[in-house]
């Protein structure tokens, strides 16, 4: 028995390291450990382990047990984070309505562009951030239709990659100011964009912000070949430097918001990383999570090799309320919208 006991807490405490490692991503910087963050993909799955552990010792060793609840318990934030439930309140009049949409540069579909534009009616968004944008093709101007069709009436757009990729803010209240958070003299796909919006008689800043993708292809998307040893070498060779990127366009971001302060401030986002992860806590930083206020479930955006991760998010500062969240389910992208509903009453 005493043979057993020691294997058993040998193995609890083995079985517990990954969760470990995975809570103290925050802290450290993927360029220089990449890791912890990694394993933040899988903090769904780590969390049962403590809580398995929990039910193992509850009869021959309560206290380790309890260790392992210890364990599960200063992970709330993570799981805060992970899963949620709220419920609608009765919403004041005085609110503005924010749509996030990685819209995957509507497939260089005409036809997809269309369906978007249905969609972008019915949402019927005071702010609409678009990433991956796409401002126009064979011949068609997308700006053009999207503020025509969709009652906006201003809009800026930045260019990342050549034949009109890149971010877009549309705002049906006026932009008073805009501008760059990353540089744009590289030809790079994603970045970090920002347009004042001037709200009832106050100033609200909006980030529209992508972090650098991976670039997996189709065939690295399946799951057959993410389970090869080969495949997924040459996934996390991509995923490595994919964050040496994202930690650059993190740190312009925490610069500008210190470099140029804003009382009331948005950042609508393709983080590309789950909650728990480096880039997760410090993009959001001080500010709060729209999915934590009012959001239901796990609140995935995005599903791969039939996994799904919430990578999508809306952030808002303190003093603005968020009164309603949700992803919105449809087939338009390999992502899904994010909206919410946040009041606009500043005084």
């Amino acid at each position: 028995m005493k043979l057993l006991r020691k294997i058993l807490i040998i193995a609890n405490i083995i079985t517990l390291i990954p969760l470990l490692l995975a809570d103290v991503a925050p802290f450290f910087p993927p360029t220089w450990w990449w890791v912890p963050n990694f394993l933040t993909y899988f903090l769904p799955y780590l969390l049962i382990i403590p809580v398995a552990w929990f039910f193992i010792w509850f009869f021959p060793d309560f206290r380790i047990g309890f260790i392992n609840v210890i364990l599960f318990v200063l992970n709330i934030p993570n799981i805060i984070a992970l899963y949620q439930i709220s419920y609608d309140k009765p919403v004041p009049k005085s609110d503005f309505k924010v749509v996030s949409f990685n819209v995957g540069a509507f497939g260089y579909n005409y036809k997809t562009f269309r369906k978007h534009i249905i969609y972008y009616k019915k949402w019927d968004a005071d702010i609409l951030c678009l990433q991956e944008f796409l401002s126009g093709f064979n011949k068609k101007n997308y700006l053009k239709e999207i503020k025509r069709k969709c009652g906006y009436k201003y809009h800026y757009f930045v260019e990342l990659f050549p034949k009109g990729f890149g971010l877009a803010i549309f705002s049906k209240f006026p932009i008073v100011g805009k501008g760059k958070v990353t540089s744009t003299k590289v030809p790079v796909k994603n970045g970090i964009i920002f347009a004042d919006v001037y709200a009832y008689g106050e100033t609200l800043r909006v980030y529209n912000a992508h972090l650098q993708s991976y670039n997996l292809s189709n065939k690295e998307r399946k799951e057959e070949n993410a389970k090869k040893k080969r495949s997924l070498l040459k996934i996390l060779i991509k995923l490595v430097k994919g964050w040496k990127a994202q930690y650059v366009q993190a740190l312009r971001l925490k610069f500008h918001r210190k470099i140029f302060p804003q009382k009331y401030t948005i950042i609508c986002s393709d983080l590309n990383n789950p909650p728990g992860s480096y880039f997760y806590y410090n993009v959001r930083s001080n500010l709060k999570d729209a999915f934590i206020k009012k959001g239901n479930g796990q609140g995935h955006t995005f599903y791969i090799y039939n996994k799904g991760f919430r990578i999508d998010y809306i952030f808002t500062s303190g003093n603005l309320k968020v009164l309603k969240f949700k992803e919105i389910k449809t087939k338009l992208s390999d992502h899904f919208p994010i909206f919410a509903k946040i009041n606009y009453n500043f005084h």
